[in-house]
């Protein structure tokens, strides 16, 4: 597992313990730190030290673009907290380079895991079906949001959320 802190899987594996915990005991907390998931860093794109590019970099003279994603569940405050959080952690985890990606269970959020499927072309096709049916429903929401829940068998569900690109 990538981390911006290069700690060892025993201690990621405690920390992801201590951190389930934490979460029942204080639910009710509105806390302002989005919860990390992972990040992507373009190796083709670095920038050297000394460079006009990091000489640029927290000033008015060049524009650096970004694009953002929230989910459709949550308030203003929240999505500007994640996305505040974002800029600056991006920095650390990709430094040294031009491009990053990050995502937040509050601003992005995909998995794919097929080693746990035992048939693939049921599995794909339960997907496929899902997967239409909560993009349809995204469309037509005012929000352009949706989630779903699958119950794969007695005991496993598998989650569907779509949003929209609001510049569609």
């Amino acid at each position: 597992m990538d981390s911006c802190i290069g700690t060892t899987l025993r201690t990621q594996v405690m920390l992801l313990f201590l951190s389930v915990v934490l979460s029942f005991m204080f639910s009710f907390c509105n806390c302002t730190n989005p919860n990390y998931l992972y990040h992507i860093c373009s190796n083709t794109t670095l920038y050297t030290s000394n460079s006009t590019y990091q000489s640029n970099l927290n000033t008015s003279s060049n524009t650096i673009y970004g694009h953002y994603f929230c989910r459709g569940d949550l308030t203003v405050d929240v999505c500007s907290d994640c996305i505040n959080f974002a800029a600056q952690d991006i920095a650390q985890c990709c430094p040294d380079k031009k491009i990053g990606y990050i995502w937040y269970d509050e601003s992005f959020f995909f998995t794919w895991n097929t080693q746990n499927v035992s048939d693939i072309a049921w599995f794909n096709q339960i997907l496929g079906g899902f997967m239409n049916r909560v993009a349809t429903s995204a469309a037509s929401n005012s929000k352009r949001f949706a989630t779903q829940k699958a119950n794969v068998t007695k005991f496993q569900e598998l989650y569907f959320l779509a949003q929209c690109s609001p510049d569609l």
